[in-house]
């Protein structure tokens, strides 16, 4: 609770009486090293990420959102119940979850519709190279500094 009042986490969320975050300083640090960093979260860190990316000129260089769904809740459904790892409740649950949380698909950059596994993971690299083609990637480095031939 303390790190959290002092704004250290980039996303954070109390789970069932337990917190869960992504501290900014490891974000940052993996970024400023030239590494990529994949946040798997749901669509309250997803609007916690934007808030700093409004706030903060390094985060709305350094961020990128893509939303990724079912083709619909009947096949997430199907999905879900097929794994067999889940009481139908708490199937029912997670349903519940994903419908509310499908409406907000449009605050994200990217959209992207999990329909059969290998296309959807070719897309997912398409936009991973988009993402790193913009000029707002280039956080620090200029690519033709002054002065050079």
């Amino acid at each position: 609770r303390e790190r959290i009042a002092k704004g250290e986490f980039l996303e954070y969320a109390e789970v069932h009486g337990n917190f869960y975050g992504t501290l900014k300083s490891e974000v940052r640090n993996r970024l400023e090293a030239g590494q990529d960093v994949l946040l798997d979260i749901d669509v309250q860190g997803g609007a916690q990420i934007r808030e700093a990316a409004a706030e903060d000129n390094f985060w709305r260089r350094a961020t990128c959102s893509i939303f990724i769904g079912p083709p619909s809740l009947g096949i997430l459904e199907k999905r879900l119940r097929g794994r067999g790892t889940d009481d139908a409740d708490v199937v029912e649950r997670r349903l519940l979850n994903a419908r509310a949380e499908m409406r907000h698909w449009h605050h994200y950059e990217f959209l992207l519709i999990n329909d059969d596994l290998e296309p959807a993971l070719e897309r997912f690299r398409s936009v991973i190279t988009a993402i790193r083609q913009r000029t707002s990637a280039v956080l620090d480095d200029d690519p033709w500094p002054a002065g050079t031939p």
